[in-house]
């Protein structure tokens, strides 16, 4: 979910491919993720032999929109501290803050339109977050110049 911004559900209908990470059934549809912001993730948690829980009617449970609540109640059980859409909403901010990638692009991989990227993720943007992000683009040294007077 962390790597490839995955909803609680989307993380039974996915499959890795040489393209990237194929979302097969979601919320939105189908969607490919090319890869994950941090690549070594892939490697460092093994993302190329995940084994998924055996679930009864997983279909059926997709269906009437209760697989997520599954996920979640897995999270409050292992006493992860925070909520499964936290994943989503570092993933939107980390996209567009720390690896620059325009809202259009993070919002195609995250599986939705620029504007609810925009009104879903970004209200979560920290001011200290906005400021390293702006100091980056200015220190960088192919940043846009002045025009001459």
């Amino acid at each position: 979910m962390a790597a490839y911004c995955l909803r609680d559900h989307e993380v039974f209908f996915c499959k890795l491919t040489d393209e990237g990470l194929q979302v097969l059934k979601g919320k939105t549809g189908q969607r490919l993720v090319y890869e994950p912001l941090y690549r070594e993730w892939v490697e460092e948690w093994d993302l190329r032999s995940i084994k998924l829980p055996n679930i009864q009617k997983i279909d059926h449970l997709y269906e009437i929109q209760k697989l997520g609540d599954k996920v979640v109640r897995q999270f409050r059980r292992y006493s992860i501290p925070f909520p499964t859409y936290a994943l989503r909403h570092a993933y939107g901010i980390r996209a567009s803050l720390t690896f620059g990638l325009p809202v259009t692009v993070g919002a195609d991989l995250m599986g939705h339109s620029p504007k609810v990227n925009l009104e879903r993720y970004h209200k979560h943007v920290r001011r200290n977050q906005n400021q390293e992000a702006a100091q980056r683009i200015m220190e960088r040294p192919d940043r846009p110049t002045p025009p001459s007077v």
